[in-house]
């Protein structure tokens, strides 16, 4: 299953979220604005943009990681 760390009013994130959702594939999204635990976990672990994908628990990076990697690996899925 995806995570992605999003906050309002970001055009990355949108997309990251149609992309996936276009695709089918089930994802959770996590407000940093609107959770103070998800925002000090995303302070602590030094990122700085978002939205941050997650992976079965692996950080895939932003959303052109995201689609990079879904073109690159097709097994990947």
């Amino acid at each position: 299953m995806y995570v992605i760390l999003t906050t309002y009013d970001c055009r990355y994130c949108y997309l990251a979220k149609e992309f996936l959702t276009t695709r089918g594939k089930y994802f959770k999204e996590l407000n940093i604005a609107e959770l103070p635990d998800i925002r000090e976990f995303f302070v602590s672990g030094g990122f700085k943009t978002v939205p941050q994908i997650f992976k079965d628990g692996v950080h895939i990076g932003g959303y052109n990681d995201l689609t990079q990697k879904y073109w690159t690996y097709r097994d990947w899925e």
